[in-house]
C-alpha cells in the first residue's frame, strides 16, 4: 500500500511540469496610436477632434491655444450632437509659466471609442495623444 500511495503521488508530480511552461507575449501596439493637432475651426460651434474608435484604448487632448477649450465626449455620434459648453471639460490656456491644460481618459486598457468633441477660440491649437 504503501508503494501504491508513493507511486501516485510521483505520478500527480510528472504532470506538474507541463503547467510550467514559459508563455513568451509580445505586445503589440493599438491601431490608431499616435499623436496629432488640430486647429479650432469656427469660434464656439464643437467639432470632432477625434472620431469614433473602437479600437482606442485612451488618449489625451491638450489646449495649446491662446484660450479656453471645451471638450465633450459624445458616444458613437459623428456630428458632436448634444454637445454643451455646460456638459465639457474645459482646458485652461497656457501660460508664460504653465502647460496648457489636459485631459487624459481611458483606464487598464478598456476600450474608449467614444468621439471626442472640442470648441474654444477660432484658429487656436490643441494636442491629441491616442493608444
Amino acid at each position: 500500500m504503501r508503494f501504491s500511495v508513493f507511486a501516485f503521488i510521483a505520478f500527480l508530480f510528472s504532470f506538474s511540469a507541463f503547467a510550467q511552461t514559459a508563455v513568451k507575449t509580445n505586445p503589440t501596439p493599438w491601431p490608431g496610436q499616435g499623436q496629432t493637432s488640430g486647429q479650432i475651426a469656427v469660434t464656439n460651434t464643437f467639432q470632432v477632434a477625434v472620431p469614433y474608435n473602437h479600437d482606442r484604448r485612451g488618449g489625451l487632448i491638450q489646449n495649446n491655444g491662446a484660450n479656453f477649450m471645451f471638450v465633450f465626449f459624445n458616444g458613437a455620434a459623428t456630428d458632436c450632437t448634444g454637445a454643451t459648453t455646460a456638459k465639457s471639460f474645459q482646458l485652461q490656456p497656457p501660460t508664460t509659466t504653465t502647460q496648457g491644460g489636459s485631459l487624459s481618459f481611458g483606464a487598464n486598457g478598456i476600450a474608449f471609442p467614444d468621439e471626442v468633441c472640442i470648441t474654444g477660440t477660432g484658429a487656436d491649437v490643441f494636442v491629441y495623444v491616442q493608444q
